[in-house]
């Protein structure tokens, strides 16, 4: 039985699951549908979270619910998960490391700069202790299924988003990441805007010629996590975040003769809800006990997403000046 531990019960903790129907959306959600997991503690510094986490999952014992993660015994948890608020990653994570867990999970993003980030990462090799952090959409079937179904890099992608460069957006960077490796280059083509979390538009290029398209929209009652994936004879499309996928093919214009149109085709692709969470828990689940790969965004990769974020605030901040990202890919060189 792996032993798991969560720290931070809010919506990504436990609350999405609330009334839900579907497959889990929450850590807590996923790890109880998994058999071969054990909830070992959960802890959130608020008494009514944990409170209405209890009310919530009523088969949990209550010496489950504590307040604070350095309540955990040394070697307690196999695996500890952290979904605090992102500021408190940083040090949620040198509390989880002195714990020796075999994995530790974060929520995106990592932390709150590249140095709290790089310096997890290093603690945790020194101690034998692997990273992860959960862009789940890595691990959805229905996605994985689209990306291997593209003949080919794209041409042009255009992906719009809303919800802040470090929510939707650092989800779309970890999709472009896994699909098609690191660009050389990142460029934005708006101001900052304000807040703390920007809907900022920037474009990524790649020796392969693939432009990659970032348009953060403001002032929306609607959410947006969309994409266009151009190629040379067809067009793929995520809509619907994602859960919508559609395959267009040329044909022959109805009305002028000598033009091509788009004509959408269903094809291979069943709308289904993003449901990357079990898969995420049954590799971690599998690797720890028939060892096989431990699969999902690593530290190394985060910290990759986290470069070209930062690279497309600081050009932001630059008048649009072109970082180049050759440094970053020296830098943080995979284990």
């Amino acid at each position: 039985m792996i032993r798991v531990a969560v720290s931070g019960l809010g919506k990504m903790g436990s609350g999405y699951d609330k009334d839900n129907l579907g497959p889990p959306l929450s850590h807590i959600g996923a790890i109880m549908a998994m058999d071969g997991m054990l909830l070992t503690a959960a802890f959130d510094p608020s008494a009514q979270v944990r409170k209405n986490t209890a009310s919530q999952w009523t088969e949990l014992k209550k010496t489950v619910l504590r307040e604070d993660l350095a309540q955990l015994e040394s070697k307690e948890a196999d695996v500890i998960v952290i979904c605090s608020p992102t500021p408190t990653h940083y040090k949620q994570a040198l509390v989880a490391i002195s714990k020796e867990p075999k994995i530790i999970v974060l929520e995106k993003p990592a932390s709150c700069s590249i140095q709290e980030t790089k310096t997890i990462i290093d603690l945790a090799e020194k101690q034998n202790i692997q990273i992860r952090v959960n862009f789940h959409r890595r691990f959805d079937p229905q996605l994985i299924n689209f990306q291997t179904q593209m003949p080919g890099i794209p041409e042009l992608v255009i992906a719009r988003y809303t919800k802040g460069l470090y929510n939707y957006g650092s989800h779309m960077v970890d999709l472009m990441i896994n699909w098609f490796g690191l660009p050389q280059s990142v460029q934005s083509f708006s101001s900052l805007g304000a807040g703390t979390d920007p809907n900022l538009s920037f474009v990524c290029n790649f020796d392969s010629g693939l432009s990659f398209v970032f348009t953060g929209i403001d002032n929306l009652n609607y959410d947006q996590f969309e994409a266009d994936f151009f190629f040379s004879n067809t067009r793929l499309e995520l809509a619907n975040g994602g859960v919508e996928k559609r395959y267009y093919l040329p044909t022959d214009d109805l009305y002028y003769k000598g033009y091509r149109q788009l004509q959408a085709h269903n094809l291979f692709f069943e709308p289904k809800q993003i449901s990357g969470l079990i898969a995420f828990y049954e590799n971690i689940h599998n690797h720890l006990l028939i060892n096989l790969p431990l699969g999902g965004c690593t530290g190394y990769e985060a910290l990759l997403g986290q470069s070209i974020i930062d690279s497309a605030i600081t050009s932001a901040l630059n008048q649009n000046k072109i970082i180049s990202t050759n440094n970053s890919s020296q830098l943080f060189i995979q284990e």
